[in-house]
């Protein structure tokens, strides 16, 4: 322990008697903190030389301490809120200390700044420095929908009173004994563009805090949305009994035979080729050469077969022996095959070629016995048939 001279004494009393007049050395980066309820007081100390910080914050905050850029020292508030932080000098001198706290979510508060006096072998208490409030805001843009809650919160010291102020807008709340506090606003209470905010707090016993970090938010112009069209009732399908819709994809042939076959019922006891049946318009089981019935039925089994051929040549990957390679095809590969060929194999081995197109030949006559009528009279019903489906698809 330094020995007390009463040289060493009588300056240490000089000192205080400075402090109680004067009220001691304590200068604040913003003035408006300056306020009545902030105290310093030095009490001699015949071994260290301390600063002594004393003030309020949100419960639970770490407090970190800078000088000259560099971290001097950090503590904790306790539940309450309430802190305290000794640092201790060499000597005497006049020191600038900035301090931050960092509350439970990791929010940190805006950086204050004191300057203080310190003295040789006694503590300087600073007290009643309340830390500013943290803020936040929901989301950096709204709108001015007015049922759209534009909501600002944070923490400080418990059962503190939070002002905050946002233009020429400023509400109140207080803070639960957690700390917690929110301030809700609605869209259309600002204009369209940029707005900012801040905070202050102030404790029942009239200490009040500096301004708290700034938050910047947009407002943009609410478009409502357009509302939903009623629902139009479904109209009824435009039909035409006549004629039966029919794919796009058609040709002119598929559509001639459909139209002609809508009305007739199936033949099961023709002595034509099944295949023929499709172009046996007038149902009397007989195409005769020449006619329109004979040319349908070539004209659709020629584009068919160059169709299939392609699909099944490129089904064996273009193999030369396609008869030996048909041989070969597992059940499934064969369905596959018959599908692909079913428009024009005649014969059923899985192959559209020239007998098949004899066949159609061989079925198709130019007398029937079984027929009334002779091959003029069959010609001019088909024609006649045929005409009368160019007379519909005209009106069409």
């Amino acid at each position: 322990m330094t020995k007390l001279t009463t040289k060493h004494a009588i300056k240490l009393l000089i000192l205080g008697l400075i402090v109680v007049f004067v009220g001691g050395i304590l200068l604040f980066t913003n003035p408006t903190n300056a306020n009545a309820q902030t105290s310093i007081t030095v009490s001699l100390d015949i071994s260290d030389t301390i600063l002594r910080i004393n003030g309020l914050t949100s419960p639970n905050a770490h407090i970190t301490f800078i000088e000259n850029n560099a971290v001097i020292g950090t503590t904790q508030a306790n539940q309450q809120g309430e802190y305290s932080k000794d640092i201790t000098y060499p000597g005497d001198g006049i020191h600038t200390v900035s301090f931050y706290a960092t509350n439970q979510k990791g929010i940190t508060t805006s950086t204050i700044t004191i300057t203080v006096a310190v003295y040789t072998h006694a503590i300087t208490t600073v007290d009643n420095i309340l830390i500013p409030p943290t803020i936040e805001i929901d989301d950096s843009v709204h709108t001015t929908n007015p049922n759209e809650n534009i909501i600002f919160s944070g923490t400080s010291a418990p059962n503190t009173t939070i002002t905050l102020v946002t233009g020429d807008l400023s509400k109140q709340t207080t803070t639960n004994t957690q700390g917690n506090w929110q301030i809700a606003f609605t869209g259309d209470q600002f204009l369209v563009g940029t707005h900012t905010a801040v905070a202050k707090a102030q404790t029942t016993s009239g200490i009040l805090s500096e301004n708290s970090e700034v938050v910047t938010f947009k407002i943009n112009e609410y478009i409502p949305p357009e509302p939903e069209p009623e629902p139009k009732p479904e109209e009824p399908a435009e039909t035409h009994p006549e004629s039966p819709t029919q794919p796009e994809d058609k040709n002119i042939i598929e559509k001639i035979i459909d139209f002609i076959k809508q009305d007739e019922e199936p033949q099961s006891d023709c002595n034509i080729h099944e295949y023929l049946e499709n172009f046996d318009y007038n149902g009397n089981c007989f195409i005769p050469k020449q006619t329109v019935e004979f040319v349908t039925a070539v004209t659709y089994w020629t584009k068919n077969w160059k169709e299939v051929s392609n699909a099944v040549v490129n089904y064996l990957k273009g193999s030369p022996d396609i008869k030996k390679d048909l041989e070969n095809l597992t059940p499934e590969e064969k369905q596959k095959i018959q599908e692909e060929v079913a428009k024009c194999d005649l014969n059923n081995d899985l192959i559209c070629n020239l007998k098949d197109f004899s066949i159609l030949l061989y079925y198709t006559n130019n007398e029937n016995p079984e027929v009334k009528g002779t091959t003029q009279d069959n010609k001019n019903n088909t024609e006649i048939k045929l005409d009368e489906t160019n007379q519909k698809s005209t009106n069409n």
